[in-house]
């Protein structure tokens, strides 16, 4: 997408000051990318093109991307391999289906009366 330079940053959409500050972290020979809950406050479609143009940075340039998120299917959508912290410890790793089917990451993410990971 391209953006005049005559708008100011108040005058972009959410999506498209996201896309600006990703733009400027990549702008060099950037090899790491981190995100932290960037597609927050984003429509489904919004964050479906977001993810598809984080996901072309990592094919096309090879940036590796680390990304904060707390929505387990966002991730599932971009990433091969999930690290699950809670209380600075790693509670789960593996495939995104592997991670959602760990009982300590149901038991974060949903809860239960024992409150194990609370």
């Amino acid at each position: 997408m391209l953006f005049r330079s005559d708008r100011r940053p108040s005058e972009l959409t959410l999506a498209d000051r996201k896309r600006v500050e990703i733009a400027r972290a990549v702008v060099g020979s950037c090899r790491l990318l981190m995100l932290d809950e960037s597609l927050s406050g984003l429509t489904h479609e919004e964050a479906d093109r977001l993810i598809s143009e984080i996901l072309s940075l990592n094919k096309t340039r090879g940036v590796t991307v680390i990304i904060v998120e707390h929505v387990l299917s966002v991730l599932a959508a971009m990433v091969q391999r999930l690290v699950v912290l809670h209380n600075a410890t790693i509670v789960a790793q593996g495939t995104p289906k592997e991670v959602a089917n760990d009982p300590l990451v149901i038991e974060a993410y949903l809860g239960s009366q024992h409150g194990a990971l609370r």
